[in-house]
């Protein structure tokens, strides 16, 4: 998956439609998001992503170090559709997985 849809895309009426929000890393390379987190292996074509790629250390406290990311959201017209008025509003979980 490529973009992340609004809630109620499709079913509420005052939703935008015929858009979606894009998920970039800090050099614009657009982030693949998982479908599913029972999804296992596949590496970045499936939405995996090393969890330091691109992260910053914040310091380090009682042997525990800190970091950090910087991801970009962009509002984009879904290929092959036609945005339509509406409002946008998406929730992305984060998966962190340690294998």
């Amino acid at each position: 998956m490529q973009y992340l849809l609004s809630d109620g895309y499709g079913v509420n009426a005052s939703v935008a439609k015929g858009v979606g929000i894009e998920i970039s890393r800090q050099n614009g390379e657009p982030l693949k998001l998982l479908g599913s987190e029972l999804i296992v292996g596949g590496g970045r074509a499936a939405g995996w992503y090393p969890v330091l790629e691109d992260s910053t250390s914040n310091g380090t406290a009682n042997g525990v170090t800190n970091y950090s990311k910087q991801l970009s959201a962009t509002l984009k017209a879904l290929p092959n559709k036609t945005p339509t008025a509406g409002r946008v509003a998406a929730t992305a979980q984060v998966i962190i997985k340690v294998q």
